[in-house]
């Protein structure tokens, strides 16, 4: 990481960059960016000696064939921005060891103004296959074993407008919902698994006054989640009231304390509390950002730590948060991975400030280097029908080199259920989604050639019950891929993968399994 001069060289074939020696502007958000779709076709093929994911007594071999066209549309420009991710993987078993199926990946997000500086419509929707039980095996591209389609959807409107230099009112309103997996009394299995969905409305009226050098702002939250599955339902409510005041403190630094008071109905119980705490938020350049933000609440401590800095070489990312779950909470990088594409977009920030130019320049490097955009393995979206707390971490670290590309995240995401210190009704709740899970990802390619890269990736992640039970389940994952460039357009992949899935949980079964894989991928 020392030879910062090599590392922020790349490979792809993109227009002439800006010259290096001088810090360029971010681009506007403004500035249109219209590529033409992008689609692609993956055919694989896959040999395993354990097709039916069986412990080692019951393994049966099995030869794999999928198919799997992905199209990524994206438009940015004055008053639309849209983002659009669409794939299936088909599977066909050959002996049966599974079943055939469809494996969709789904997500899409957009932003619409409709009167400039004053109506704004934003919205975003996934559907991808998930776990059916969360103790079960993990999903990837090779097996349709615990497979169910998860899917969630958030929409909002939000009138915000400048009522001078200084002073900005925002009135928002958003509903979102999200259906996932559950666990029944604490056993996984086939037989215990149901299907939760909650339903989440967020309010937020804000005046806010910027800090020259002193500012303040008043700010009401209402948050109603609504949760529904075959053992039952609740609903849970908390409307929030702060008063902010904040001090710019030179350096690129806004120091605020805060006071206020949560008033909370869920568990037959209505309760009003007082809320106080601080945060900071600190931009000393412009490719460093930090947030930080500690409340003392009813439930405990809430905040958020959030930092991201980037060179042209390096960027990395951490954050953390303690919140009350909502539907939204399926759109973070926690369930979703790392998002490499996004990590390669602010890397090339500086020497690419056209976002057009800088988007296929990203497509080159992805396609050249046939890295996974999004890592798999994320945490688990386990929601129970009852209000729960969530405390989550995760870090990502992507190294884009000359010949090397380096790609590293990890998450930790803890959810139990939400009580009240000293509410003698808090404990009544069976806490039988509540969980613990770890993971990391690591993506490392290498150009052995002009023509040929080798990748190596790893993916390992532990869910654990809590509540009472002892259930828990981990898998390791490793895979190494030779790409060839046949050409522009046309690459051919040949693989050998490993994993090993141990379990403690009802129903579910120990196993490891060897593939072996080759594929064509073409780009139209």
């Amino acid at each position: 990481m020392g030879a910062g001069a090599a590392w922020s060289q790349v490979d792809a074939t993109p227009p002439a960059p800006a010259a290096s020696g001088a810090t360029m502007p971010e681009p506007a958000a403004s500035q249109p960016v219209n590529l033409p779709p992008r689609l692609s076709l993956e055919a694989r093929a896959a040999a395993t000696n354990n097709g039916g994911v069986d412990d080692n007594g019951m393994r049966r071999a099995d030869f794999i064939t999928s198919l799997r066209p992905v199209l990524d549309v994206t438009h940015k420009g004055a008053g639309f921005n849209a983002d659009v991710h669409a794939a299936a993987t088909l599977i066909d078993y050959a002996r049966s060891t599974q079943p055939d199926g469809v494996l969709p990946d789904l997500h899409g997000q957009f932003d619409a103004t409709f009167l400039d500086r004053w109506l704004r419509f934003d919205g975003a929707a996934y559907l991808r296959a998930a776990e059916s039980d969360p103790f079960g095996v993990r999903t990837d591209d090779l097996t349709a074993a615990n497979r169910h389609n998860d899917w969630g959807a958030v929409a909002g409107g939000a009138l915000q407008h400048d009522l001078g230099r200084e002073v900005s009112f925002l009135a928002r309103e958003s509903f979102g919902v999200t259906r996932s997996s559950g666990v029944t009394g604490g056993v996984a299995g086939a037989d215990a698994a149901t299907e939760t969905r909650l339903n989440t409305n967020a309010t937020v009226v804000r005046l806010e006054r910027k800090p020259t050098p002193l500012g303040a702002s008043v700010e009401v939250n209402r948050l109603d989640n609504r949760v529904s599955s075959d053992q039952g339902g609740s609903r849970y409510t908390l409307t929030t009231g702060r008063l902010r005041g904040t001090m710019l403190v030179g350096g690129g630094a806004d120091v605020s304390v805060l006071v206020g008071q949560d008033r909370s109905d869920y568990l037959l119980s209505s309760h009003v509390d007082p809320l106080y705490g601080a945060a900071l938020a600190w931009t000393p350049g412009p490719r460093t950002h930090l947030d930080l933000e500690v409340e003392h609440r009813y439930f405990g401590e809430s905040g958020l730590f959030r930092l991201e800095h980037r060179t042209p070489f390096l960027v990395v990312s951490i954050g953390v948060r303690r919140e009350p779950v909502d539907a939204t909470s399926s759109f973070g990088s926690i369930a979703q991975g790392s998002d490499v594409r996004s990590a390669l977009d602010a890397i090339l920030t500086t020497r690419y400030p056209d976002p057009a130019t800088r988007l296929g320049v990203v497509d080159s490097i992805v396609s050249s280097r046939g890295l996974a955009t999004a890592t798999s393995g994320g945490a688990v979206n386990l929601l129970g029908d009852y209000p729960q707390l969530q405390t989550a971490a995760e870090g990502a670290l992507t190294l884009l080199g000359v010949r090397d590309t380096l790609s590293l995240s990890a998450y930790a995401l803890t959810t139990r259920v939400l009580t009240r210190n000293g509410d003698p009704l808090s404990g009544l709740a069976p806490a039988t989604a509540d969980s613990r899970q770890r993971g990391a990802a690591l993506q490392l390619e290498h150009r052995l050639g002009a023509q040929l890269s080798a990748m190596l990736s790893g993916n390992w992640s532990r869910i654990e019950a809590l509540g009472g039970s002892t259930e828990r389940s981990s898998e390791l994952t490793w895979r190494l891929t030779l790409l060839d460039h046949l050409s522009r357009r046309s690459d051919l992949t040949l693989g050998l993968q490993w994993n090993r899935f141990e379990t403690t949980a009802v129903g579910q079964r120990s196993f490891d399994a060897t593939l072996g894989l080759v594929g064509l991928i073409h780009r139209f």
